[in-house]
């Protein structure tokens, strides 16, 4: 009995020091997201970052476009080339996207084959099996989701839903401020008519 209750206590502090090593790499993540970056940095350093906090060797990142009615390709990792051939998609209602957009808590789904609404072939050529995925909102608006896969079936934890949800929660703002700096910044640079470049951008390009 005194064996197993210092094996149990052993366990705990292990489980407790690994909290705090993730707490700590969430916080590291905030610190350096919010270093005033570019958007695809801003991306990539949040998937990034949630693949190596729920240890999976593929993800993805899309930016909801609320004018068009649509997602699209942010960031990626793991992927082969076929799979960033598409880049936008619509929301399609009962599909996996409207699911998780939908869903206040981050959508967890062991095996994909196993999903009767989902049918994306591109997803499924690429041998993903598992999803964890979280909704990015900042300011009560959708702007996102992050989505952490893996090629094999897979039980995610209700902890590492948590430490994906909280990471979400935190890039979310950044990434929402990043498209807005970087509208801006094309907005200066462009005719409002035509999208064509103005005469300012070519004389800082001169």
């Amino acid at each position: 009995f005194l064996w197993n209750h210092i094996v149990q206590k052993m366990r705990m502090n292990e489980t407790t020091e690994e909290m705090l090593v993730q707490y700590q790499a969430i916080y590291d993540v905030g610190l350096k997201l919010s270093e005033g970056q570019t958007l695809s940095r801003v991306l990539f350093h949040t998937l990034e970052d949630a693949t190596k906090l729920i240890h999976t060797p593929v993800g993805s990142v899309a930016l909801f476009d609320e004018k068009q009615g649509e997602m699209y390709l942010g960031a990626e990792k793991g992927f082969s080339e076929h799979f960033t051939k598409v880049m936008r998609w619509r929301l399609r209602t009962g599909g996996l996207t409207h699911a998780i957009l939908n869903s206040t808590e981050p959508l967890v789904i062991p095996d994909l084959h196993q999903y009767p609404q989902f049918d994306n072939p591109v997803m499924l050529n690429e041998g993903v099996r598992a999803l964890i995925a979280t909704r990015l909102i900042s300011g009560g608006r959708i702007i996102g989701i992050l989505y952490v896969n893996d090629f094999v079936v897979r039980h995610f934890t209700q902890r590492e839903g948590m430490l994906l949800n909280l990471l979400g929660s935190i890039a979310a703002n950044i990434i929402d401020k990043a498209v807005l700096l970087e509208s801006a910044v094309r907005a200066s640079i462009t005719d409002d008519l035509n999208g064509l470049f103005n005469h300012r951008y070519f004389m800082k390009r001169l």
